[in-house]
């Protein structure tokens, strides 16, 4: 970093160890070239490591070492400044051309499509994509979309984990039938316990990945070499087009999260039997318990007690916890041997 090389740090510690020698002297003990021992002490002089006290004379800097370190710094800082100040003027620039044509700004964009065949430079596209969402992710999945035996590519569950722990809020949408399978239902409970929300609905329309209402992520089928291709959309008018498609198919699909736990504990026919898990957490909370007990006691997040709690609050058109409480207890949803 101080623009030394090699052989300047064993000259310099020969210098630092006999403290007042000569080139020459350095030269015959190092068994080096007097051109290449002059051009080290002259690096190591620039540096502020070496000064002759004496013609011909050399010894170590006071502090050498660190009055080096703080120029050094100080030259960083200056350019890091000079840089900033010039990012500063890059976006004054560029917030007077969008203002004088605002066709470049982002809610502006022209549609643009790109098509992508092959599905692995699709999954790292997406995941790119999702891994820059900052507010919502929301999905759409068909009968045959991810988690189908040739679609597994397309499951992108790591990236939206990593999506809601930043705080990203991740709506989905899932075939009724998805529900039927064992092993696909299972890929849904990581992101309910993250605080994902999942809807089901008879039979979705397309399978869409909508990214910040910006971006939106559709599967053309038919072609590429595993027979579909991914297709990325921008641009104002087919993004808001596509989003309200998907705010469409949220308000007719139902909640889930009942088929989820204990699905072979309710009778059939009958609505007022809950999930183990819901009894348990019901219960729980009606002897006092916090959410956050609650979360640890049933191995589910926070986030989950409380969506839960508010979607049963609403399955009983209850107003309040308390309210809640009391018609759960009416119910039988709650008590001793649940």
């Amino acid at each position: 970093m101080l623009g030394l090389e090699e052989v300047d740090n064993i000259v310099y510690g020969h210098i630092v160890h006999r403290f007042d020698c000569t080139a020459e002297q350095i030269a015959k003990a190092l068994g080096l070239p007097s051109r290449q021992v002059g051009d080290s002490i002259a690096r190591l002089i620039r540096a502020g490591l070496v000064c002759t006290e004496q013609v011909g004379r050399l010894r170590p800097t006071a502090n050498g070492p660190m009055v080096a370190a703080d120029r050094l710094r100080a030259q960083v800082d200056a350019e890091y400044a000079r840089k900033r100040s010039s990012i500063t003027t890059l976006y004054g620039e560029l917030a007077g051309l969008l203002e004088r044509h605002p066709v470049l700004g982002s809610v502006g964009l022209a549609p643009t499509v790109d098509r992508i065949g092959d599905p692995e430079a699709a999954r790292l596209q997406v995941t790119e994509l999702l891994g820059a969402a900052r507010r919502e992710v929301a999905r759409i999945t068909p009968a045959g979309g991810p988690g189908a035996p040739d679609r597994t590519h397309l499951d992108h569950e790591p990236a939206e984990l990593a999506a809601l722990r930043r705080g990203v809020r991740l709506r989905l949408v899932y075939p009724n039938g998805f529900f039927a399978d064992d092993r696909l239902r299972d890929t849904v409970r990581p992101r309910l316990n993250e605080g994902g929300q999942v809807r089901m609905l008879p039979e979705p329309p397309v399978d869409l990945l909508l990214l910040d209402r910006q971006a939106v992520v559709l599967t053309e089928t038919g072609t590429g070499p595993s027979g579909h291709a991914t297709l990325i959309v921008r641009g104002r008018g087919l993004v808001e087009a596509l989003d309200a498609l998907f705010q469409n198919c949220w308000s007719q699909a139902s909640c889930i999260d009942h088929l989820l736990d204990g699905a072979e504990e309710r009778a059939a026919g009958d609505p007022l039997r809950l999930a183990a898990t819901d009894r348990a957490m019901l219960t729980l909370l009606g002897g006092g318990a916090k959410d956050e007990l609650v979360a640890r006691r049933l191995g589910v997040s926070v986030r989950t007690v409380r969506r839960r709690v508010s979607e049963l609050l609403r399955m009983m058109n209850a107003t309040s916890r308390f309210q809640g409480g009391v018609l759960a207890e009416r119910r039988g949803w709650t008590g001793h041997g649940t």
